[in-house]
């Protein structure tokens, strides 16, 4: 069985055992860089580009790795 017996995972320790089922949630709020600046915002990064791509008919699923055609659509700084 894939969960902790005990209920315990205790993850990076030498009694760990299984896992246990948790929740998360992550959210990252956007702002125009000048509607950031003009407010005093903490710029913690900007986003200088992006790109959007579909494999069509090209892949086996939604799941599948994209193809060469969508790596090349983005670009590693």
């Amino acid at each position: 069985m894939i969960f902790s017996p005990d209920g315990h995972c205790r993850p990076f320790d030498a009694s760990a055992e299984g896992t246990w089922a948790g929740n998360g949630l992550g959210c990252v709020v956007l702002r125009r860089l000048r509607d950031a600046l003009l407010s005093g915002d903490p710029i913690i990064s900007v986003i200088l580009s992006s790109a959007v791509n579909n494999d069509g008919n090209r892949k086996v699923g939604y799941t599948a790795l994209p193809s060469q055609g969508n790596r090349r659509s983005s670009k590693r700084r």
